[in-house]
């Protein structure tokens, strides 16, 4: 067998291929799709407070309850929007304390789809916007508030069980920073040596998995 023909052999598999999977392509532009999912989210914290002592662990785990709907603009690239829930894990010491911490996130979405086959899409995503989050204890009614900017960045994956509905499963970094707090009696909280607002970050892995919908 010579070079010459090994490569033509290898063209025209590629070129087989290319047609295949294109004709049978999942996502064509114009459509539609919607998921509905859970997941959880574990974070590292962070502050400006000089005086705040950094431990370098993890300061957060949340459950996600995550919503998105995307349009394909061509059929491997898709803009949408994204709204989610982190409901944190908080602790409660005693009956005097019923703690509770909760954000909501509204991000613009973009995804290019890579793989883009009959019964199988996957994905990298990137997404940024806006993001706003409560903390506080039902017994004393105080509690702490700020608003900020949202990203993440990561792999969407999608199986599709037949022409409309499917299973999705994602990860990826996403961060949250929040450059005022702001107390329940209305103050802004200061640094120690009152220099500066203070400005409170997290960021770790985000994990889904929910339903998928093309319509």
């Amino acid at each position: 067998l010579t070079k010459k023909w090994i490569m033509k052999k290898l063209i025209l598999i590629f070129t087989v291929a290319l047609i295949y999977v294109s004709g049978t392509a999942q996502y064509e532009q114009g459509d539609i799709d919607l998921s509905l999912g859970t997941g959880f989210g574990i974070y590292g914290a962070s502050t400006n407070d000089v005086d705040e002592v950094d431990t370098n662990g993890v300061d957060a785990v949340a459950g996600l309850l995550s919503f998105r709907a995307n349009y394909a603009v061509i059929d491997n690239l898709a803009i949408g929007l994204v709204f989610e829930r982190n409901g944190f894990i908080t602790p409660n010491d005693s009956t005097n304390t019923d703690s509770y911490g909760a954000s909501l996130n509204y991000r613009f979405s973009t995804q290019f789809r890579f793989v883009n086959s009959e019964k199988n899409c996957i994905a990298i995503k990137g997404e940024v916007g806006y993001s706003s989050f409560k903390f506080g204890d039902r017994i004393s009614n105080e509690f702490i508030k700020g608003s900020g900017m949202t990203y993440e960045f990561g792999l969407n994956f999608e199986h599709y069980f037949g022409e409309h509905v499917g299973l999705y499963l994602n990860f990826g970094y996403g961060g949250y920073k929040y450059k005022e707090l702001v107390s329940h009696s209305g103050v802004v909280w200061r640094t120690n040596n009152d220099t500066d607002n203070v400005e409170f970050s997290i960021g770790g892995v985000n994990s889904r998995i929910g339903i998928q919908i093309k319509i």
